[in-house]
């Protein structure tokens, strides 16, 4: 039995797989990561006081943001919430868990449109308990009452 076929078939494909493609076969899009679409979320009080961080109401560890199944990933710094709504495709109602005892929906409503080289997504509204709030470059700042 002669593996010599085998090992040369195999020798190839894996030549023609590699050499196959090029950075300039895929144009100007080729080196080109896509922009996050990130939001950020800043909870204050009715005076202005950040409710989110050490030594606050609310401890960046006991926030999450879930959907069912669909968890949004979160990061946390000087009570400014990042998130990315990268992979949100149509309108979702998320439940914010601020504490184990404290939780509020959050509405999201995503808009798409071609980039040069990219989908882009917006969001395009955006409710907080039933409130609707204003964003300001995917900023978007809550007066929890």
């Amino acid at each position: 039995m002669h593996k010599t076929p085998k090992f040369l078939f195999t020798a190839l494909s894996i030549i023609i797989l590699f050499t196959s493609c090029t950075d300039d076969d895929l144009g100007p899009c080729a080196n080109v990561m896509p922009a996050c679409a990130c939001g950020q979320f800043l909870l204050l009080d009715r005076w202005g006081s950040p409710l989110i961080g050490e030594g606050k109401m609310f401890h960046p560890d006991s926030i999450k943001m879930i959907n069912g199944a669909e968890r949004w990933d979160l990061r946390i710094e000087d009570s400014l919430v990042f998130f990315d709504y990268g992979l949100l495709t149509f309108n979702k109602e998320y439940y914010l868990y601020l504490s184990s005892s404290v939780q509020d929906t959050i509405q999201v409503s995503i808009t798409s449109q071609p980039g040069e080289c990219f989908i882009v997504k917006n969001i395009s509204d955006f409710t907080y308990s039933g409130a609707r709030v204003t964003i300001d470059d995917n900023k978007i700042v809550v007066i929890k009452i």
